[in-house]
Formats: C-alpha cells, structure tokens, sequence
C-alpha cells in the first residue's frame, strides 16, 4: 500500500519535532520539505513501487521507514531509465533510538548469530565474543544492531572510539544476506555516526578489503572517503616480490 497524505504529514510532525530539539539528527530526505517534495513529485506513478512502515508509541508516530524499490522511469527527453539500486529513507525519534539495539540490550546470543549471518562461514562463536568484549575499548552502547520485523539480527556494526585522536573506527560491519541492499547498513553508519559524534569522535574511520564494489559506494554515500591503501606484498616461486 502507498504512503497516504495523512501518513506524510505524521512523518513531517516527526520531522518537526526532531527539528525542534535535535536539528542534527534530522536524517537525509526527512526534513519536512523533502517528504513533501519527495512524494508530491513521484507517489502517482512510482508509490506502490515504494514500501513503507511507520511505528507508533501510542498515538504518537516514533519512527518510519521508506523504501524505494527497483524500478523504470520516465526521462523528459523520452527515454527509460531502470533504477537498479534499492534506497531507505527512515527517521527515528532520539527519545525512541531503542528501535535500534545495541549489544548490551540484545544479548550475546543475537551480536553472535549477526556477525555469523553475515560473514557466514565463521570461526566466530560465543566464546569469540567474550573475548571481543574484554578488548581494550569495547564499548557495548558502540556495538549496534539493527532488528528486523521478524526478530532477525539484520546487520550490525562495532564502533571502536580513539578518544585521543576524536576518532571512531567500524571494525566490523555486516549485513544478513537477505536483507541486503534494502539500506539497513547505511542507515546502521548513519545512526552510528551519530552515536560516535555524542562519544565525543570528530572523525571516522573503516577499512574495506579488496574491492568490492557495493560496500565501498555504501561508504561513499555516507560520506567516506579513501584515505590510503594496503598493498600487500608477495614472494612468488621465482624469488620475487610483487606488489598487488
């Protein structure tokens, strides 16, 4: 079902709340002029291509999701145009951010079983976890999760804080296979961005192996930007080292 105009404008109330007391925590595309403008302009034609949830504490509205799904659109000039990337746009009210868990709430259980989730196969156990927790800078209101409708441990992400250097580092970040490319994981940086900024970080950091194209345009679109590269070096069977 599309997003009614009574949906929009509870979503603009919520806007205008979080505006009122937490203008920083005003997420991309939940201003109150962007959800006017964002489905005045497209709910004709592409709104049931657009699924949404809305979350209530009473009658208040205290968190919504919108997502925008793969589809073809229409080009002035007459040509076609298939968006293949999925987009969600969400806002959460600050008072309510415990729609999002972090691991001191969620239990060992669910902080393992997300991490083995998404970087399946693991060597990754409950004992694995422990360990993690007695690291020098763990912090458990810095290991967040983001839980799915059903209770799935959709992604999840661990934030280190160099409070020296006003850095936080995501080490690791990682998604449930079946809820990829849905924008969890950028909604996951996103809040966590914001928890770090309140823990006192003015920069961020985090590495990606490889490359793999789709978690480096995940970081870009929140902002990161490389910074430097490995380049690891090895011995090959003639005697020589190359780089790579």
């Amino acid at each position: 079902m599309a997003l009614t105009t009574e949906d929009v404008r509870l979503m603009q109330g919520l806007a205008q709340r979080v505006a009122a007391t937490r203008p920083d925590l005003v997420n991309t595309d939940a201003s109150f002029g962007e959800l006017a403008w964002n489905w005045g302009k497209d709910h004709a034609v592409h709104g049931e291509s657009r699924r949404h949830r809305l979350w209530f504490s009473g009658a208040e509205l205290v968190a919504w999701g919108w997502a925008q799904l793969p589809r073809r659109v229409r080009l002035s000039d007459g040509s076609a145009k298939d968006i293949t990337g999925a987009y969600l746009a969400y806002q959460v009210d600050p008072g309510h951010a415990g729609l999002l868990d972090t691991a001191s709430e969620a239990g060992p259980d669910a902080a393992v079983q997300s991490h083995v989730d998404a970087w399946a196969p693991t060597s990754y156990t409950v004992s694995s976890y422990e360990g993690v927790r007695r690291a020098p800078g763990y912090r458990g209101d810095l290991h967040i999760l983001v839980e799915a409708p059903d209770g799935t441990m959709a992604c999840s992400a661990i934030m280190w804080l160099d409070d020296v250097n006003e850095t936080v580092e995501f080490e690791p970040v990682g998604t449930h296979p079946a809820y990829r490319r849905r924008g969890l994981a950028r909604a996951l940086l996103v809040h966590g961005l914001h928890l770090a900024l309140a823990a006192g970080a003015r920069h961020a950091t985090v590495a990606s192996m490889g490359t793999p194209t789709q978690a480096r345009d995940l970081y870009y679109s929140v902002g990161f930007r490389e910074l430097s590269r490995d380049a690891p070096l090895v011995k090959t069977r003639a005697g020589t080292a190359n780089a790579r």
